[in-house]
């Protein structure tokens, strides 16, 4: 008889999107990963989409994602259920969620670039579950080299860009923006206090981006 698998990977997904986190805890969890990998500076912009949902991206200026894990592309591997990034006895582990699940879900599509100091420029994997949902194996497609389309990019770093956010406690860009800036500060101040940065950004009407420190040196114009 054929041995039955613990795990069927396409009818795992709709599951795995009610795991029940939040964007804030979403966007915290980004944010482990970018303080675990030796970051100085995170940004965290906020958008809404004409759809009426959201699109956060989360940025920083760290290690970046190494072009491979053993046989595997590196960013693929990080964005594949249990396909974790080692990082030592450094690492916060406060929320735990992984970016998996947080992508999972939050949004129906992801979009990871990367730059690692081995690197000479940067690239992408995207994860998405409609097209994991038409596979037999949910396998992601290769990264590819691709510059994000922004400018005044960091030497190094990661940016990660929840792209449609579909589930969302708040139908307001300014409730999640103030919801983030009144939490941030507190959960992360011992690393503020070490001379870490972490900064939202938004849009406004007309396209107009407004910042919670307008002395701060963008990584990248929007």
């Amino acid at each position: 008889m054929e041995r039955v698998r613990f795990f069927n990977a396409v009818e795992a997904l709709p599951s795995l999107r009610d795991l029940g986190i939040t964007e804030d805890e979403g966007v915290c969890e980004l944010i482990d990963n970018s303080f675990d990998v030796n970051c100085k500076e995170v940004r965290i912009h906020l958008e809404k989409k004409n759809d009426g949902n959201f699109k956060i991206i989360v940025a920083d200026d760290g290690e970046g994602v190494p072009t491979t894990y053993g046989d595997f592309q590196g960013i693929p591997y990080v964005l594949a259920v249990g396909g974790k990034v080692p990082k030592g006895k450094s690492r916060i582990g406060r929320f735990g969620w992984g970016l998996s699940a947080t992508a999972t879900c939050l949004t129906t599509r992801t979009s990871v670039y990367s730059k690692h100091q081995d690197d000479v420029s940067w690239r992408k994997g995207v994860y998405d579950i409609q097209q994991l949902s038409d596979t037999d194996d949910c396998t992601m497609d290769n990264e590819v080299l691709e510059n994000p389309p922004w400018i005044d990019l960091p030497q190094t770093g990661t940016i990660v860009v929840l792209e449609n956010i579909d589930r969302c406690r708040y139908t307001r860009l300014g409730d999640l923006k103030n919801n983030l800036v009144k939490n941030l500060g507190r959960i992360y101040r011992k690393m503020l206090g070490a001379g870490k940065s972490i900064v939202v950004s938004w849009e406004e009407s007309e396209g107009k981006i407004k910042d919670t420190d307008e002395n701060f040196d963008l990584f990248f114009v929007f």
